[in-house]
Order: C-alpha cells, then sequence, then structure tokens
C-alpha cells in the first residue's frame, strides 16, 4: 500500500481491505484539530507568523487566531510579507481579519482580506492587535506569511492625527524600503504651555514629480504651526533636499505625509523636541511666513528686510540661499526693533533678496544703523576673546 498527503487532499491507494486507513483518518482529524491553538500569544518585540502549512496549501475548515501584545508605551506594527488565500466576494470564503483592541478592550475592525494582494501595513492604536485566520471547505492556497514589530508612536501611521508629547522621532511608513502607495500619515506634536516645537529633518527621500521648486504636487510632507490643516503653512516638502530646521510659534505642529500610486522612495526621519520661549522668542506677528508687498521696492530702496529666523526662510541675496550671520554662534529666535544687531540673521547686501513665503508682515530696519551694530558687536567679541 501506498499512501500520499499533500496539502489538504488526502489520496489514499491501498488494496479493499486495509486496516491502516482507519488509522490515517483518525490521526489527520486529530492534526487537523491541532493545526492551531485556540489561541496563540505573541510577546515578543518583534517576530513572524503565518497560516498552517505555509507555501504549500493551508487546511481547510480551519480557524486560527494570534493575539500580539507589545511592551508598554509601544504599539504594533503589522506587515504582510506574502498572501495567497482564495478569493471569493466579500472575502466570505478564506480569509484574514485583523482586530484593534482599543484601551476599552473594544476589538475594531482594521480589515478583512482575501485574495492574492498583500494588505498594506497595519498598526495598533495601543498595545494589542488580534488576528484571525479562516478558512472554509472549499479551494485553499499558500496561505500567509506575517511579521510584526514593535514601534514607538511616531512609528505609527494613520489619517487621523497621532498625538505625540515632549520628544522624539516621526518616521515615514515602511522606511527600511519604501513607503507604500497612496498613503497619508498625520502627526500632531504637542508641547506644553509656554513651549514650541523643533522639528529636525534627519533623512529625507521623497517622490519629486514636479519640475517647479517646491511644487511637490505627488508626493510630500507638509507641516503646519498649528494642530489642523487650516493652520499657517510653514513649508510643503518633497524630493532629495533635506529641509530645514522648523519650529512653531506655539503649542503646536502638524505634520502630515501624503504618497500617491506612482513612485515611492525611501520616506524621511526626523526629530522633535520641545524648549521653552525665552523672552527673545519671535514674536507670533513676526513669525515665518512673511510676504513682501508686491509694491515693496518701488517704496523702499535702501532698506534691508530682516526676517525671522526660526524656520530658515529668510531674505536671501539673489541666487543665495539663506542670510548672512551677523555674529552670534547660536540663535533661535528673530530680531526685534531694540534687540542687539548681533543677535540677528539678515541680508547685508543693498541688492533686492529673495522674499520670504508665505503671509502677513514684514520687518524692517535700517540698513546703516544694523551695520555699524554689527561691526561695534564683531570688534567687542575680537576684544573679549
Amino acid at each position: 500500500m501506498k499512501i500520499y498527503v499533500h496539502m489538504a487532499y488526502l489520496v489514499i491507494f491501498c488494496v479493499v481491505c486495509c486496516s491502516e486507513t482507519i488509522e490515517i483518518f483518525t490521526l489527520l482529524g486529530a492534526g487537523r484539530a491541532s493545526w492551531c491553538k485556540n489561541v496563540t500569544e505573541l510577546t515578543e518585540y518583534s517576530d513572524i507568523f503565518s497560516s498552517p502549512l505555509h507555501a504549500e496549501f493551508y487546511p481547510t475548515d480551519t480557524t486560527c487566531v494570534w493575539k500580539i501584545t507589545a511592551p508598554p508605551s509601544h504599539f504594533i506594527k503589522l506587515s504582510f510579507t506574502k498572501f495567497h488565500l482564495e478569493n471569493c466576494k466579500n472575502c466570505d470564503c478564506d480569509y484574514v481579519t485583523v482586530y484593534d483592541v482599543t484601551q476599552h478592550n473594544d476589538n475594531v475592525t482594521l480589515g478583512k482580506f482575501c485574495g492574492k494582494n498583500k494588505p498594506r501595513s497595519l498598526y495598533s492604536s495601543g498595545k494589542q492587535l488580534i488576528v484571525v485566520f479562516k478558512s472554509d471547505h472549499g479551494d485553499s492556497g499558500s496561505g500567509f506569511l506575517a511579521a510584526y514589530t514593535s514601534v514607538q508612536k511616531g512609528h505609527v501611521c494613520q489619517e487621523e492625527p497621532n498625538v505625540l508629547t515632549k520628544g522624539g522621532v516621526i518616521v515615514s511608513p515602511d522606511y527600511s524600503s519604501t513607503y507604500p502607495s497612496n498613503t497619508k500619515c498625520t502627526w500632531l506634536i504637542k508641547a506644553e504651555p509656554g513651549s514650541r516645537i523643533k522639528l529636525n529633518f534627519i533623512s529625507f527621500r521623497v517622490e519629486n514629480c514636479s519640475a517647479a521648486p517646491g511644487r511637490c504636487q505627488c508626493d510630500f510632507v507638509e507641516v503646519r504651526d498649528g494642530n489642523s490643516s487650516s493652520s499657517n503653512l510653514i513649508g510643503r516638502f518633497c524630493g532629495s533636499n533635506t529641509p530645514p530646521k522648523l519650529y512653531s510659534s506655539g503649542g503646536y505642529l502638524l505634520v502630515m505625509f501624503k504618497s500617491d500610486g506612482q513612485i515611492n522612495k525611501r520616506g524621511f526621519v526626523a526629530e522633535f523636541s520641545t524648549e521653552k520661549q525665552g523672552k527673545n522668542s519671535c514674536p507670533a506677528d513676526w513669525r515665518y511666513p512673511f510676504q513682501c508687498p508686491q509694491d515693496y521696492w518701488s517704496r523702499v530702496k535702501n532698506i534691508t528686510q530682516v526676517c525671522c529666523y526660526d524656520n530658515q526662510a529668510n531674505c536671501c541675496k539673489p541666487g543665495g540661499s539663506h542670510c548672512a550671520d551677523s555674529g552670534a554662534s547660536q540663535r533661535s529666535y528673530c530680531p526685534r526693533p531694540r534687540d542687539n544687531a548681533k543677535l540677528t540673521r539678515c541680508c547685508m547686501e543693498k541688492e533686492k533678496p529673495s522674499c520670504c513665503l508665505g503671509g502677513a508682515s514684514v520687518l524692517q530696519i535700517n540698513r546703516f544703523e544694523l551695520v555699524s551694530a554689527v561691526f561695534i558687536s564683531l570688534i567687542l567679541i575680537l576684544v573679549i576673546r
């Protein structure tokens, strides 16, 4: 007698009186009942798991449940590296369902999946996810292979604002490879009262499909000075040039990443921190963005424009990228009329500079007074040294 067992199908060739057949079916029944535990607990920092007999054909009439738990103060990112299940309307035959366990212990469905298309990466809102695999009595596929990892909150991508506080890191989804298509992630950074937020991009690779600088119509990172999508726009960034350090004027900074369905790049990593606003912090109505009046240069000929340098959106000499440093080695605020000139960054040329982008007002200071103050400040610095 020869016995062949292949996937979920059992083909038996034997003589008529084959007592071993009963034993084979008994073992098969026991095996099918034990393909999966009632619930498989996954508590490692990261791990992989798969449907039964992955890469062959998963068994029919099977239900498997995995409960993933992240360490305290962490969240779960779930990715499917391989996926092939029977495809039925509404995924009513074989399917994988992923549930988010909320802080109130409610199970919220993140998605129900079948067919051959790999699901997008999924994130928990708390520290637990539940994954359920179910097959019926019909056709089978090779199943799925999934990986999960515990991540900090800044790694979580969700369309609704993901609120972050104090300091940390924001990372685009799937940064180790390329970010997914048609994705929108929103992070809302919140500082304590009397503090502001600093955002520093460490790495930046985002598709740029426009020849015009700053258009960023396909994939982009958008930063707003506030807590809503209607707050003042600090900047929209794409391409491979790392954005400058950015600052909020108050206690909120909104960061939004969006990708379309075309070319994908590696993405970005950005650090954020909060700091107390000092007495020399830029006043809200002097903060970037600024815009020169249309007739500015017809009315003012010998005035050097000085802009808030916090967000490096400053007045530049023609063809330049940023303003001259007027003596101080560190500064994180913009000038005020009575500030010592050495504590400012400004344009030192009479030629028409590039104007700041955006909005509200312009601070002007007499060129002669400014240059004189800078010269005196530099002399004092040399003497002190």
